[in-house]
């Protein structure tokens, strides 16, 4: 984790419960555990890291049974590479897609707003590990 860098936190009685709910939701160790996990959660989802970094990403498309998802090529983003899909039924007219990719941010945004933009797909894209892959 390299330098630690110590520093108080004010807010809100109640912002500080919510993080407390946080921390017990999602088994954080601390309430510096929580903040570090959120703070590279919203850098990644903001997408301030550089475009050309590497990351991987989270693609979840969800659509009514029968619906034709339109092919995207992946030659047109050289970065991309396909770790994971998975396609699973909600209900019996209900499909959910999970794909997991790895490349530069700027291509993973590319093919996933294309994916997502399809009619009848509703669909959401998570950037993470980017740091993660940045170590050698």
């Amino acid at each position: 984790m390299g330098n630690l860098i110590r520093f108080g936190v004010s807010m809100e009685k109640q912002l500080a419960q919510q993080l407390d709910q946080l921390i017990t939701q999602g088994g954080y160790p601390s309430r510096s555990e929580a903040i570090r996990a959120l703070i590279r959660a919203k850098t990644a989802e903001t997408h301030s890291t550089a475009e050309t970094a590497s990351a991987a990403g989270i693609i979840t498309l969800t659509y009514r049974y029968g619906t034709l998802l339109a092919r995207s090529e992946l030659h047109e983003y050289p970065s991309l590479h396909i770790l994971s899909n998975v396609q699973v039924h909600l209900k019996k007219q209900v499909v959910m897609k999970v794909i997991i990719v790895s490349g530069q941010v700027k291509q993973i945004n590319q093919w996933a707003a294309r994916l997502m933009g399809q009619k009848g797909v509703e669909g959401s894209l998570t950037i993470t590990a980017t740091h993660y892959m940045a170590e050698p």
